[in-house]
């Protein structure tokens, strides 16, 4: 459950899997090479444009008394991301993604492991911070809540 909920986070905010163009259009798809490019460029998410920090705290849940629908030996599970305005300088530097979890994304995703290796798209940089202090409050934030779900599946 947890590398589901993470691969489907990464699908909604929008991964750039290949150097600039390398997808941009059919013709360029069609004559690609049929191995992984050497480029040792990092790939890096858009900075956010807010006047804030940005952090990011990890929940996992477990409901004991339901089982999950999917699979239901295992109790219901789901991970949650949390983004907060936060101090800046604080924290680390969150990390994208484990590398099991981009092998898992890209072997979902058809051929984009011919472009792009698991391990790159797993050290792909982003700009919230793990465990950082969150920012004094003036005034209240909005909540904002995201339910990505796959093209295959309906939300949960």
């Amino acid at each position: 459950m947890k590398k589901i909920i993470r691969v489907l986070t990464a699908l909604a905010t929008g991964l750039l899997l290949a150097a600039p163009g390398a997808l941009a259009t059919p013709a360029a798809a069609a004559t690609a090479p049929a191995t992984v490019p050497a480029s040792t460029s990092r790939l890096e998410l858009p900075r956010p444009t807010g006047a804030f920090a940005v952090g990011r705290d990890t929940l996992h849940l477990v409901d004991r008394e339901r089982k999950d629908p999917w699979v239901p030996t295992a109790d219901r599970e789901l991970l949650l991301s949390l983004y907060y305005p936060a101090l800046a300088h604080t924290g680390t530097p969150a990390p994208y993604m484990a590398v099991p979890e981009a092998k898992a994304l890209l072997t979902d995703r058809g051929r984009l492991g011919e472009y792009v290796t698991p391990e790159r798209v797993a050290a792909t940089r982003t700009h919230a911070r793990h465990n950082a202090l969150p920012r004094p409050a003036a005034h209240r934030y909005p909540l904002v809540v995201l339910s990505p779900a796959s093209p295959c599946r309906a939300p949960r």
